[in-house]
């Protein structure tokens, strides 16, 4: 019994399905062929997301933004459209009672029906991508590049929608090498990000949006995608956090500032410290931030958007002693 007991890792157990993201685009990518073989040719009307959890909201909203600017409306919804029908293509992400209903209800109106997880009695003709066997908790990285690949293979190459993805877990396992629980702060970037917002209020924030004030805007900043899906998956593992652009970080640090005279045997209330993560910056130029920026340039920006949010998954799993 005491052997067991010592050997155990709470770490590496939160770890666990985190260490999957690599082959979890792996899956999508051997998925490719199917969605083109059913997708190839079809111009839907429009691509309606059914997300059932606030993991898979946040991860479609970051494929949409990728997506951008889109031949094809792309939907994120909690409940099936009046409108979706045979002209449409539904794909439901997350596991719920409404959602599994919402696939049938869309299957028999003659959409094109996409499941990205498992369900007992899924429509005959839907289209369902192979979940592993081994991992069971949420990941951002296969609900991302799920909705990437449905939209890409109407109009691109599926070989190469493959080989992108493909290329895209082969980044993600490259930034699952540094984040493993074994290494320390000084060679784990999730973990040094973890003990920085140890303790504070915690923003989540990028650099300046180089679309925001251009006269036509085509793009979201990639950033700030990384950002938002950062909020997401710190909230629902309990780190917290609020997701502020760029834009609106001034006022708030003006109005939070640090005081730099604070006593903690004299003052009656405790001061928490405000802690910015600047996602996808290369330095922290801001009072109290931290700059969490991929440093793999030999990828594109879907994998670096993905190594980041593996990085951001990977820093609810670390203890901070």
């Amino acid at each position: 019994m005491l052997g067991p007991m010592t050997s155990y890792d709470p770490e590496s157990v939160s770890f666990f399905d985190i260490a999957h993201e690599g082959a979890q685009a792996r899956v999508v990518a051997t998925a490719v062929p199917e969605l083109a073989r059913v997708l190839g040719g079809l111009r839907p009307r429009s691509i309606v997301v059914l997300a059932a959890d606030q993991v898979s909201r946040a991860a479609a909203h970051v494929a949409v933004g990728l997506a951008e600017p889109a031949e094809v409306p792309i939907m994120v919804s909690e409940s099936l459209p009046l409108f979706a029908g045979a002209l449409d293509v539904v794909v439901v992400a997350g596991d719920s009672p409404w959602a599994e209903r919402a696939l049938h209800d869309a299957a028999r109106r003659g959409a094109t029906t996409i499941l990205l997880n498992e369900f007992e009695d899924a429509p005959e003709d839907t289209v369902v991508i192979d979940t592993l066997p081994t991992a069971e908790g949420i990941s951002p990285v296969r609900a991302i590049t799920a909705v990437h690949a449905v939209s890409a293979v109407l109009s691109e190459d599926p070989v190469l929608v493959s080989r992108r993805l493909e290329d895209v877990a082969d980044a993600v396992d490259r930034e699952l090498e540094a984040l493993s629980p074994q290494r320390d702060s000084t060679t784990n970037p999730g973990r040094a990000l973890r003990e920085f917002v140890e303790g504070g209020r915690i923003i989540h924030s990028c650099g300046p949006d180089p679309y925001a004030f251009s006269e036509e805007r085509t793009r979201v900043h990639l950033d700030a995608l990384v950002a938002r899906m950062a909020g997401a998956l710190w909230a629902v593992h309990g780190l917290g956090g609020t997701v502020v652009d760029a834009e609106g970080l001034g006022p708030i640090l003006q109005t939070n500032p640090t005081d730099i005279f604070y006593d903690p045997f004299e003052s009656e209330e405790p001061l928490v410290p405000l802690k910015v993560v600047l996602w996808g910056q290369e330095e922290a130029n801001l009072p109290h931030s931290f700059a969490a920026a991929s440093a793999d340039t030999s990828c594109g920006e879907l994998a670096r958007a993905l190594q980041l949010i593996t990085r951001s998954y990977a820093a609810t799993a670390y203890d901070v002693k």
